[in-house]
C-alpha cells in the first residue's frame, strides 16, 4: 500500500498509471532484462543444493538421534524412518543440484569468452563511432542490436539483446562493464 500513496491525492488516477510506473522504470528494454546469465543459473543451482543439504543433513542427524535414543520424538513406528528416507533424499537433491552448478560453472567459462569477443570486436569497429551523437537511448540500442545480430546471428538473441543494452548505455554498464 505504501507504494500507491503518491496516487492518493490525485484525482484521476487510473490504474493504467500505476501499469505505467511498474513498467520499463530503468529504462532497458524487456528483450534484455529476459537473459539469464550462466552466473544466475550457477548461483541458483548453488544455493539451492546448499538448501537442500542443509535440510537433509539435519533431518538425518535429528532422526538417526531418535533411532539410537538420543532425543526421543513422538512418532509412530514407521514414520521415522519414512522420515529418514526423506532427509536422505533431500541430501540426495543436494548432490544433484550441486553437479548441476559445476556445469553451470563452465558455462560462465564460455559466456565469459563469448562476450569479451564480442566486445572486443565491438569496441574495435568504427561502426559506433556515431553514438556520441544524439540519439535517444532506445535508438542507440536498436541500432546496436540489429548491428550485434547481423555480425553473430547463432549467438541467443536475449544475449545479444543485454549486450546491445550494455553497450548503448541503457543498462547503466559502460565499455568494460560486464
Amino acid at each position: 500500500m505504501d507504494s500507491l500513496k503518491p496516487y492518493a491525492f490525485k484525482e484521476d488516477f487510473t490504474m493504467q498509471d500505476l501499469v505505467d510506473d511498474l513498467e520499463d522504470t530503468d529504462g532497458i528494454p524487456k528483450s534484455a532484462k529476459l537473459y539469464k546469465s550462466a552466473r544466475d543459473y550457477y548461483a541458483d543451482a548453488r544455493s539451492t543444493a546448499f538448501a537442500f543439504f542443509f535440510i537433509g543433513f539435519l533431518g538425518l542427524a535429528a532422526t538417526i538421534s531418535d533411532m539410537v535414543g538420543i532425543i526421543n520424538f513422538p512418532l509412530p513406528g514407521l514414520a521415522l524412518y519414512t522420515m529418514t528416507i526423506i532427509f536422505a533424499v533431500f541430501v540426495l537433491i543436494g548432490v544433484y543440484s550441486m553437479r548441476r552448478a559445476k556445469k553451470y560453472f563452465v558455462n560462465i567459462q564460455e559466456e565469459d569468452a563469448l562476450a569479451n569477443s564480442i566486445k572486443k570486436w565491438y569496441y574495435t569497429t568504427e561502426m559506433h563511432s556515431d553514438e556520441k551523437e544524439n540519439h535517444s537511448f532506445l535508438q542507440k540500442y536498436e541500432r546496436i542490436r540489429v548491428l550485434l545480430k547481423n555480425q553473430f546471428p547463432n549467438v541467443d538473441e536475449a544475449f545479444r539483446d543485454k549486450l546491445a543494452a550494455d553497450f548503448s548505455g541503457i543498462s547503466g554498464k559502460e565499455k568494460g562493464g560486464n
